[in-house]
């Protein structure tokens, strides 16, 4: 057996013993219990859990499986989450991580950047009112904030070379954040339902966006429109007249 699947089933104690033949797990409105059993599957390739009561994930749990490359926890409750103490220590093929729906307070931006492989991170609608460390990382090509109670973003100690896509709709943002250009690769920035009220394009004059969407902000002022390339698409549409 190299999958297994469970859906909608109530099992107390779930264990495994050491397997190097299951590859894929999947569970969706599940119930069972503690998953500590993962760090026995060796040969797990992807994970992928929603609708269930984990409250607390530790990276660590999948230590032992080297070839990992996708994890999706949805709807799991996860308020912690922590990383192995040592770097490298896991999750050395991991390119796809999504946390979203779940209650995550806050993050540490210099944890994700350990993840080497990763390019696809979604962290969107949990908690998070604060981002600690900064991001560190030239594999990165995907991030997902959306849907949280960010007020401010600090990108001027980022260094994510490769980032082309950054959503952040649906926020607490209420100005226009610095250093947009140290996202060299950036095409896409969605900041959508926030609470913007000045835009100086200003900022965005050395990237090579392909889409802005300031969509449902308070934007009262622009200024230096010219600065964005013209064939940038910019999205500017339901603001205060």
């Amino acid at each position: 057996m190299t999958s297994l699947q469970l859906q909608r089933v109530h099992i107390g104690k779930l264990e495994m013993d050491w397997s190097n033949h299951l590859q894929h797990f999947s569970s969706s409105r599940a119930q069972i219990g503690f998953v500590d059993w993962l760090q026995n599957l060796t040969a797990l390739k992807s994970v992928g859990m929603s609708h269930c009561r984990l409250e607390s994930l530790s990276l660590d749990l999948f230590r032992h499986a080297p070839n990992l490359w996708a994890v999706e926890l949805l709807h799991a409750q996860i308020d912690q989450l922590h990383f192995p103490e040592e770097r490298h220590q896991c999750c050395g093929n991991l390119t796809d991580l999504n946390l979203s729906y779940n209650n995550l307070p806050s993050i540490n931006l210099t944890q994700f950047s350990e993840l080497s492989s990763l390019k696809w991170l979604s962290i969107a609608f949990n908690r998070i009112n604060q981002m600690l460390g900064a991001l560190t990382t030239d594999s990165l090509v995907f991030l997902d904030l959306s849907g949280n109670q960010l007020t401010t973003i600090e990108l001027c100690q980022w260094n994510a070379t490769s980032l082309t896509k950054l959503h952040l709709s649906q926020n607490r943002l209420s100005h226009m954040f610095r250093c947009v250009n140290r996202l060299e690769a950036l095409l896409y920035l969605d900041l959508e339902g926030n609470s913007i009220a000045k835009v100086d394009f200003a900022v965005f004059a050395k990237n090579s966006l392909i889409r802005l969407n300031l969509a449902f902000n308070n934007i009262s002022e622009v200024l230096n429109r010219q600065s964005i390339a013209r064939d940038t698409l910019v999205i500017m549409d339901h603001h205060p007249k």
